[in-house]
């Protein structure tokens, strides 16, 4: 029996959004009796078609792993389909299809207790830097952090905006934010 099949479409990071490339893995396995040699691995993701042909031969139940690094320019829902340039006996695993949904950013408000003196005085500005290196610079980032000096976070109208909320050394929160 010659049969390769694709066992799995895995990404490189859990939170991908359209700041930089992430890694694509597809994890094929020979699940025939026989030795095969693919002609190539290809990868669409929407229209683009990203291929790989240094591919050896795969001795049955030899797993190998093929990688592709892609660069997503849109937020939403995108879909991804790996597969096998072969000839063998079972094609309906000769392919796997997989859903990725790639974020435009993550909103994080940082509360910071102590929001005097010089920068890396404060409490938030390590946080800022970890989350958004780069960011000052130009460069596009994932998550997009904004600080907000403790004494001000009864400006705060609601906390929907934000997909998290960081608090960097305060002490206490006012009852109606805390709620």
């Amino acid at each position: 029996l010659r049969n390769l099949a694709v066992t799995e479409i895995a990404y490189g990071r859990d939170s991908v959004g359209t700041d930089r490339p992430v890694e694509i893995t597809v994890e094929l396995e020979n699940t025939g009796t026989e030795a095969v040699t693919p002609g190539g691995v290809q990868l669409r993701v929407g229209d683009a078609l990203l291929e790989d042909s240094s591919l050896g031969h795969l001795v049955p139940g030899m797993r190998q792993t093929v990688r592709f690094n892609h660069h997503f320019q849109a937020p939403g829902a995108h879909a991804i389909t790996a597969r096998i340039v072969v000839d063998d006996q079972i094609a309906a695993d000769d392919s796997a299809s997989s859903a990725l949904s790639v974020t435009s950013g993550i909103r994080v408000l940082i509360i910071d207790g102590n929001p005097g003196g010089r920068y890396f005085d404060r409490a938030s500005a390590f946080l800022e830097l970890a989350l958004a290196p780069g960011a000052d610079e130009g460069a596009a980032t994932l998550v997009e952090p904004t600080v907000l000096p403790a004494p001000q976070i009864l400006s705060v109208r609601s906390f929907d905006d934000y997909d998290a909320v960081i608090l960097a050394d305060v002490p206490r929160l006012p009852k109606s934010i805390a709620e």
